[in-house]
């Protein structure tokens, strides 16, 4: 048992790997000293991309779960990987590192023998394993494949078995799933932080004819499931973008798409990607959802309802906004698992 142990992280969006690291500590030690990355160091990082939480945010998760420990414990902001282990006041005995961040530590050692002070003790924390076998990561989660807790969004089962909508599902859909835009301009679709992707025929063709370039575009030449186009061309396409076609049943949810949009969806926005359904798409913004990276937007049109079912008595038509968040995955998840496995 020591008397002191220090171990450091960004603790972005504070999961159960975090957890599980700030109980060894307290398993280890009568005293932790917790650094968290600065906003100047995650500057750093984000560079590589990513949705990161400002340190306020990142601070009260850690403070309020050492809380419920009970331990004396001390949080300290750190601008680099050293923070305070290079004061020679410092009293800590030992490090903490996973397998993935045993390179801090020798550094900071190496640094330590060299300033005439002793090394700390290396402790290694075995890491989290989500459902899926591999590590639980913040750069998992802000890139949309995992939950908190370790859990994939889209459900390997779905990549298997084709998911049919149920009447309950279909009512609760016709209304927008996010924020209605009733006159779209060019402003409403600028300043996406992450993946800008867009589902339909005529709200893809009308995001390129402001100059919007979405990321991923999702369309199947309907409009109210009726033909209307006949070429990439015809929505605004130049024929640079890479093209996937995939098949997907009105009113289903294929494993096809499930799996064209998650591999998609790991390139990033620098290629432009079309999805072609032989089908329908109008059920593809769920997958998407589901696919994002976090901070990302899908958007969608809206036709128009009827009057007597507008809460102003006029039709609502127009283009939809859905922020990929985690409480937007969580619902999408939410609905997939309520659709059918076989049949209507």
């Amino acid at each position: 048992m020591f008397s002191k142990v220090v171990f450091g992280g960004t603790f972005d969006h504070f999961h159960k790997g975090h957890k599980d690291l700030l109980e060894f500590a307290i398993s280890v030690s009568d005293e932790v000293v917790v650094g968290i990355t600065s906003e100047i160091y995650v500057s750093k990082i984000k560079s590589r991309g990513g949705s990161f939480e400002g340190y306020k945010t990142r601070e009260m998760a850690v403070l309020n779960f050492l809380k419920t420990c009970g331990p004396r414990f001390e949080i300290v902001e750190i601008d680099d990987v050293f923070g305070k282990t290079l004061q020679s006041d410092f009293d800590a005995q030992a490090i903490i590192i996973t397998v993935e961040t045993h390179k801090g530590a020798e550094i900071i050692n190496d640094a330590r023998k060299k300033a005439g002070l002793a090394e700390l003790e290396i402790l290694i924390c075995p890491l989290t394993i989500g459902e899926d076998g591999k590590s639980i990561t913040s750069e998992r989660i802000r890139s949309g494949e995992i939950d908190r807790e370790g859990k994939l969004y889209i459900n390997p089962l779905w990549l298997k078995k084709e998911k049919y909508i149920t009447d309950e599902v279909r009512r609760e859909l016709k209304n927008p799933f996010g924020k209605l835009i009733v006159s779209p301009e060019k402003e409403d679709f600028e300043n996406v932080t992450g993946v800008l992707a867009s589902v339909g025929d005529e709200s893809t063709k009308f995001l390129k004819s402001l100059l919007i370039r979405p990321a991923i575009s999702v369309v199947d030449f309907k409009v109210a499931r009726k033909k209307k186009f006949s070429r990439l061309s015809d929505l605004g396409f130049t024929g640079s973008e890479e093209l996937t076609r995939v098949k997907n049943e009105p009113g289903t949810l294929s494993p096809e798409l499930f799996k064209a949009v998650s591999y998609i969806s790991r390139r990033g926005k620098d290629q432009e990607s079309v999805v072609l359904i032989d089908g329908e798409d109008d059920l593809a913004v769920i997958p998407l959802l589901l696919a994002l990276p976090l901070g990302s937007c899908v958007f969608y049109g809206q036709p128009a309802r009827l009057a007597s079912e507008s809460v102003v008595g006029r039709p609502e038509e127009g283009i939809v906004k859905i922020s990929v968040s985690e409480e937007n995955k969580k619902r999408a998840y939410d609905i997939v698992s309520r659709f059918n496995t076989r049949g209507h």
